[in-house]
């Protein structure tokens, strides 16, 4: 009972929003973000590396909203109407190039346990606000940071070799895995905000590592 009426207040919230897509776009869509961002981001690199032409769909003169754009003049992109053919595109790309996308796709999840934004933090963040900090000194920043994780992963690692609670390692662990190979290529962009929500589960088998670090000391 509780879930349903979870649910129902979850639908009531969302139904304006989805109601307006539908008079609006005549979609029912709650938004075009995931297929826009698989092209822009995934599929536009995975074109890079392979040589293959990704199309971005054409903007028509009598667009509506042609002269009506945010800042970043990506308001036709990002068109519900646009998303069959967001979809239809990356359909096509992968089903005629199977081999080559599987092997992007993991290689680009296995990347997301390396990159962990610094290199996006110092430059859109820290640089933009405060000029005075030098390229030098980002550098030295961002390998303070990729060095603190590497004692992470060491930690979690030591945990999992000499910890009893197995089942819940292998659980936490399978969820960071699931998410890194859900996100591919998209867990390198943006500052690796994509990885956020998992980094607290490393955190925390990392910290139960050290705890046991410190215990195997103490006895």
């Amino acid at each position: 009972k509780k879930a349903l009426i979870a649910v129902f207040i979850f639908l009531a919230v969302l139904s304006p929003w989805l109601l307006r897509n539908k008079i609006v776009f005549d979609s029912w869509g709650f938004s075009s973000a995931g297929w826009v961002n698989l092209t822009i981001f995934t599929l536009a690199e995975f074109g890079r590396q392979n040589q293959i032409s990704v199309l971005m769909p054409h903007e028509a003169l009598d667009y509506p909203w042609r002269d009506a754009k945010y800042d970043d003049d990506m308001t036709f992109d990002r068109d519900l109407r646009n998303v069959s053919f967001y979809k239809n595109q990356f359909i096509k790309v992968v089903f005629n190039h199977p081999w080559e996308y599987f092997k992007f796709h993991i290689g680009s999840a296995v990347k997301i346990f390396n990159y962990h934004g610094y290199q996006y933090l110092t430059k859109e963040v820290i640089q933009a606000k405060m000029p005075w900090f030098s390229d030098k000194t980002a550098s030295l920043a961002q390998s303070a940071g990729n060095i603190l994780w590497l004692f992470i992963y060491g930690f979690a690692i030591f945990g999992f070799w000499k910890g009893k609670a197995r089942f819940w390692q292998v659980f936490l662990i399978t969820l960071i895995v699931v998410n890194s190979l859900l996100l591919g290529d998209n867990g390198l962009m943006q500052g690796g905000r994509y990885v956020l929500p998992v980094i607290p589960i490393m955190l925390l088998l990392a910290g139960y590592g050290i705890w046991i670090f410190k215990k195997s000391f103490a006895t």
